[in-house]
């Protein structure tokens, strides 16, 4: 389950509960492009489920690109949807949604580069039921970088909210310390701090905050108040080949101080519920989906596939009823490589 549509590439999304059926948000690339023309035409989607786990309709499935789809459209990528503690709905983004010009898509499409220097690269757009509409597309800017930083950018991030609105910003900013990993120029991930969501964000402290490399966080609370932030360690894809366990979990009791980060918490091998082994290549983006914060998560969402075509798997968690039912798979793998 999770956004699976047939000729069009997805990477990565989670839902929320709008009190009677759950509405996910997607990276999905317009044109029928793949994850390479990403920069132009990743675009926030929106679908509607009674399950969790999907599978995820668009209003328009004849034509997904069809404007009806879009919460926001190309190019905005790396989407998050987090309800504030207003009420408000709040859809995170790397890339302005501007609606930009679109590709036309070949096999042979090539990843562009970004611009290196601190580029800022985040934007909220906001709502006040997760239906939309999105509005008031608000650029994120992370300022007052420590000395000896070696962030370099404000790229695919996890913000997480306190009840009085103070707001964490764990980023992805690129090139770790040499200390941070055993790769030349894996990304690692650092954490900016505001009193609101507009920011601007402070950055915390000049190393990231957890080791080794990282990228794609998500920050999720549990029953007991502890965060956690689930990771892809494979950042372009150094650590591990297809079909290895990368996934990466680390856990904080106050958001600032986090442990390092253990490798192998899920991997692209998964038990189905018919007993079936599925191999998924690589899997990452993860994210998680909760009834609310603070309560037990549901569901883990990744992007799967990569160049020629992907799509964002889901995969619910065991409970006692799913377990007594035998209607529970897992996902599992071989030992990780660590440091």
């Amino acid at each position: 389950n999770g956004l699976n549509i047939s000729g069009w590439s997805s990477w990565g999304g989670h839902p929320v509960f709008n009190g009677t059926h759950w509405i996910g948000f997607f990276s999905l690339m317009a044109g029928k492009c793949t994850l390479n023309a990403y920069h132009t035409n990743s675009g926030s989607i929106a679908g509607v489920s009674e399950d969790v786990d999907g599978p995820y309709i668009l209003k328009n499935e004849e034509d997904p690109d069809a404007d009806v789809n879009w919460a926001i459209r190309p190019p905005s990528h790396c989407t998050q949807v987090k309800q504030h503690p207003s009420g408000k709905y709040h859809l995170w983004h790397i890339l302005p949604g501007d609606g930009g010009p679109w590709k036309n898509c070949t096999s042979k499409d090539k990843f562009e580069t970004l611009t290196q220097g601190f580029s800022q690269n985040l934007w909220v757009h906001e709502s006040d039921t997760p239906n939309g509409p999105w509005v008031n597309g608000t650029q994120i800017l992370i300022t007052n970088l420590k000395n000896g930083t070696t962030a370099q950018q404000s790229w695919c991030s996890a913000p997480f909210y306190f009840p009085n609105g103070t707001t964490l910003l764990v980023f992805g900013g690129q090139h770790c310390p040499n200390n941070h990993s055993l790769y030349k120029s894996a990304g690692c991930l650092w954490l900016g701090v505001s009193d609101t969501w507009e920011g601007p964000f402070q950055e915390y402290q000049a190393d990231p905050i957890t080791k080794p490399e990282n990228e794609d966080p998500a920050i999720f609370v549990d029953q007991r108040g502890n965060l956690h932030m689930l990771t892809n360690v494979n950042t372009g894809h150094k650590r591990c080949g297809a079909n290895k366990p990368c996934g990466g979990h680390a856990w904080s009791r106050d958001g600032l101080t986090w442990s390092d980060t253990f490798i192998g918490a899920f991997s692209p091998t998964v038990m189905m519920e018919d007993g079936t082994v599925l191999d998924l290549g690589y899997v990452e983006r993860p994210q998680i989906a909760q009834m609310n914060p603070g309560t037990p998560p549901l569901a883990l969402f990744l992007g799967t596939g990569y160049t020629h075509r992907s799509y964002t798997f889901a995969q619910k968690f065991c409970t006692s009823e799913s377990l007594s039912a035998g209607k529970c798979g897992f996902m599992g793998g071989v030992p990780p490589p660590f440091l």
